[in-house]
């Protein structure tokens, strides 16, 4: 085979691949986020109304990205299918992947930035996640407009590297800050009830793995970016990013739900929400998973996560007890991240 020809097909490849199986993480990405917004919705209506429009614009955005992303997936690969150029136009993508994707990320880092201020008790840390979040959304923000200025990626690649650089290592860096804050002042939080430090335990491992896995594929992008600028590899992780950071969110928020008739499953006594759409039942503070039935999805205490809309002592003796206890725990309220 010539080598011409052997060149142009790795161009091909090296463009359309990453690209390819972006728009499908991408796709799939958003599967798991609606399914995850959906239990939320189902589990937690009682939820202070800054979280709840956290989440709902959260996916407002994410569905919105996702359907610009399928009209360039299908203008790529089919509208203008065996056109190699078409591959590397940047056309609406400037909007699309770095000025949607910095909003995204920005609005989930500080909202992960408020809760390690209340946790710590120091406004100056969480000022600088702010700061650090605003840095990498301008920083998205000059990408995409530069990108919309430009015919073509490769144009774009000896235009704006450094804004790029800013963008992920901005993230990256934010990310790792994340994790790192809310993983030592979980850690030091004196906590004596099981349940609670079972629930901080649960907190911990999500929030390193969110924020290794978020701050990774940054990485991973500003790498790729810079060692093969022309080859593309960037693009199938700058396509998924955004998903990353909502579905992380919407984790951390969901961790309070409880299955009944699960191993080891925590029977609430504030509220349960029955997989057959049967309306929410009260349960008293010792019932058991048998006595529910397998079909159960519970929430724990609003009261005990900071996150329901009413302050106020319930009546359940389980209740009082941990409400009790993170009190006495600390007077900067230790789960604060949640709410």
């Amino acid at each position: 085979m010539p080598a011409a020809v052997l060149s142009a097909r790795d161009d091909v490849l090296n463009l359309a691949g990453p690209l390819l199986l972006g728009h499908l993480f991408n796709i799939c990405c958003y599967g798991v986020l609606s399914s995850q917004v959906y239990l939320y919705y189902l589990a937690f209506p009682r939820d202070r109304r800054l979280v709840k429009s956290v989440v709902y614009s959260l996916y407002a955005l994410e569905t919105l990205q996702t359907a610009l992303l399928i009209l360039s997936a299908y203008r790529a690969f089919a509208q203008h299918f065996g056109d190699v150029e078409i591959l590397s136009t940047a056309y609406i993508d400037g909007f699309t992947i770095p000025i949607l994707s910095g909003i995204i990320s920005g609005i989930v880092q500080m909202f992960y930035a408020r809760r390690v201020s209340i946790l710590s008790g120091s406004k100056p840390l969480g000022l600088v996640i702010v700061v650090l979040a605003v840095m990498q959304v301008a920083a998205a923000i000059v990408v995409g407009v530069r990108l919309s200025m430009v015919q073509t990626v490769d144009d774009f690649v000896h235009f704006a590297p450094w804004s790029s650089a800013i963008w992920s290592g901005g993230s990256a860096l934010c990310d790792t800050l994340i994790a790192t804050c809310t993983t030592w002042l979980l850690l030091h939080a004196d906590v004596q009830f099981p349940a609670t430090k079972a629930m901080i335990s649960r907190l911990i491992r999500i929030v390193v793995e969110t924020g290794t896995l978020t701050a990774t594929v940054a990485i991973a992008n500003l790498v790729l970016f810079f060692a093969f600028p022309r080859a593309g590899y960037y693009s199938c992780g700058v396509l998924v990013i955004a998903k990353l950071y909502s579905t992380s969110l919407l984790v951390l928020l969901n961790s309070r739900m409880r299955i009944a008739g699960a191993r080891a499953a925590y029977v609430a006594p504030d509220a349960w929400v029955a997989a057959d759409g049967a309306p929410p039942a009260r349960i008293g503070p010792f019932t058991s998973a048998a006595q529910i039935g397998p079909v159960a999805v519970c929430e724990l205490p609003p009261l005990a996560l900071g996150f329901g809309e009413d302050e106020s002592v319930g009546e359940s003796p389980i209740s009082q007890k941990k409400h009790n206890d993170l009190l006495a725990s600390s007077s900067r309220h230790d789960l604060a991240i949640l709410a």
